[in-house]
């Protein structure tokens, strides 16, 4: 799948697992958010959302204007609070390429 610079409505999805790498219940999570760095370093942060239930373990955040504004490679990893743990994803990575106009 090909990244243009201002695409919006790409799906960023991580799981949060443990160190078994079996998901855990992120139900009751407090704060879920998902991090993208831009390709300078820059990071921003994006409130997500359950990709279900959270049971799974999985969240999600769809890409919006204004955040995918630079040409390179971003990364972004979540974040979720939960029954007093506080736990980062493993993190993603993908490229966005430059627009021609």
């Amino acid at each position: 799948m090909v990244i243009v610079q201002n695409a919006v409505g790409l799906i960023l999805e991580v799981v949060c697992v443990d160190e078994n790498d079996v998901a855990i219940n992120i139900s009751a999570a407090t704060t879920k958010d998902i991090l993208i760095q831009r390709p300078n370093g820059f990071t921003i942060t994006r409130a997500a959302s359950f990709t279900t239930t959270g049971t799974d373990g999985k969240i999600r955040y769809i890409t919006v204007a204004g955040d995918l504004i630079m040409a390179g490679r971003y990364k972004y990893q979540g974040h979720v609070v939960y029954s007093g743990n506080d736990r980062l994803t493993s993190a993603g990575a993908f490229v966005v390429e430059e627009a021609l106009s």
